[in-house]
């Protein structure tokens, strides 16, 4: 045994025994680790032999097992949790209407539709695109009809979609709202309105929600709207009814997930998510409007100035007047687009915690008889004119209740220990008080031999 062959490198001619055998009499006798006692005191050597290779045995399976839970323990694997939680009342999303006009004009001057059309071709995406790629060069100059000093944040705000005139009604949960409950925002649609008044549905189905008289949005109200990019189209004479369901998620921080919350602060926005921070290595001729946080420094960088539809960078630079939209940050992001600018990529982490709202949408005729009644009388239209310049929606919650999905470590390091203490004490009988003891002894095995060594 392990404990002779020690005995003999240990002792020298002439000592005795006595000092060794008690140390490993005391040990034998008092360990808490099972099978020791009866290999020490074995008379036959057979016996004394089965229990040295149980022992050996207990140990490789104690050390195989462990090093299995080390193992899945280091693959930093997570578990997810699906639930459904029911609340009433539900916060409501976000939502933003925009128009596919983006310049109103009651005009017929040439002039005037062909600074129209300039402006069009200059934010309309899949139009920047093509004339960069052409080589087309507009006539920005023409636009000075519309406005001298051609700043098209000024130029949309005055000539863009009005939603005070264009609101033929509205009302959430059957009480009445206005333009005045919506904010202004700049996208590639033009100019946009948000709904921002902090509200909750407290009924399910529709009517409860919100329901207007117009292109839309529904996102959450701490990310910026591209309604060019994730809107739901809805054609005139048409009225759609959308339902909205909400998922929650939670995810694990790095290893286990893919979160990384001390990288959750941004220069532009309070709120994190995806769309905010702007991961440039997704964006492509689809995807064209994703231009946030990187792709904003990015422009700024290159041209000293941002794009229309970059408001959250007033406060850091100017904006872009149309020519150097032309000339410069219309072509540098196109070119970023086209060849993948790696130095761009922004690497965002996905957020910890964030919420998606799914939709399902369907149409029906609008206006119906009764509502073309009441436009013809209030507003002096035919029927023809009330089908071909009008449309509806409702926006709300099909139930009160939302989808959970909760990410958690699969094995944490309470269940790590757990499972070491379950194998020590399956295989071998063992527990922290038993490891103690095996270091207490070959602690004084070696002071021992140190000790003979010296003497010697």
């Amino acid at each position: 045994m392990t404990f002779e062959l020690t005995k003999e490198r240990c002792s020298s001619e002439g000592e005795t025994e006595n000092e060794f055998d008690a140390v490993v009499d005391e040990f034998a006798n008092s360990t808490t680790m099972h099978g020791v006692l009866n290999c020490h005191k074995s008379r036959s050597t057979n016996s004394r032999w089965f229990w040295i290779c149980l022992i050996i045995g207990m140990i490789v399976a104690l050390t195989y097992h462990i090093a299995a839970r080390v193992g899945a323990y280091l693959q930093h694997d997570t578990t997810t949790e699906i639930f459904q939680d029911y609340q009433t009342p539900m916060s409501f999303p976000a939502v933003t209407v925009c128009s596919f006009n983006r310049i109103y004009m009651d005009t017929k001057d040439p002039d005037v539709l062909n600074a129209t059309y300039v402006i069009n071709q200059l934010i309309s995406p899949k139009m920047i695109i093509h004339n960069v790629l052409n080589n087309i060069t507009l006539n920005v100059s023409s636009v000075t009809v519309l406005d001298p000093e051609l700043h098209m944040t000024r130029l949309l705000q005055t000539r863009g979609f009005d939603l005070k005139k264009h609101l033929a009604f509205c009302a959430f949960n059957y009480k009445r709202c206005t333009a005045d409950d919506f904010s202004k925002s700049m996208s590639f649609m033009g100019l946009c309105h948000t709904f921002i008044t902090e509200i909750h549905q407290d009924v399910p189905g529709s009517g409860n929600g919100l329901t207007i008289n117009r292109n839309i949005q529904i996102h959450d109200r701490g990310e910026a709207p591209d309604v060019n990019s994730f809107g739901i189209s809805i054609p005139v004479g048409r009225k759609a009814s959308i339902e909205v369901r909400r998922s929650d998620f939670h995810i694990m921080h790095k290893p286990w997930g893919q979160c990384e919350p001390s990288r959750e602060k941004l220069k532009y926005f309070s709120n994190y998510t995806l769309y905010n921070c702007a991961q440039g290595s997704r964006i492509n001729k689809n995807n064209f409007s994703r231009v946030l946080q990187c792709y904003t420094d990015a422009i700024i960088k290159r041209c000293g100035c941002y794009l229309f539809t970059q408001p959250w960078a007033a406060g850091f630079s100017r904006e872009c007047t149309l020519h150097e939209m032309q000339y410069c940050a219309n072509p540098y992001f196109v070119s970023l687009i086209l060849r993948k600018h790696s130095s761009l990529i922004c690497r965002c982490p996905v957020p910890c915690k964030f919420a998606e709202f799914h939709t399902s949408v369907s149409y029906s005729a609008y206006p119906n008889p009764s509502t073309m009644k009441y436009l013809q009388v209030a507003y002096n239209l035919s029927s023809e004119e009330s089908s071909q310049n009008y449309i509806a929606f409702d926006v709300y919650f099909p139930r009160m209740s939302y989808t959970k999905y909760t990410q958690s470590k699969k094995i944490d390091g309470s269940s790590l220990i757990s499972d070491i203490g379950g194998q020590l004490g399956l295989w071998l009988g063992m527990s922290v008080i038993t490891v103690v003891e095996v270091i207490q002894f070959c602690a004084r095995k070696l002071s021992q031999c140190r000790r003979k060594r010296v003497e010697k």
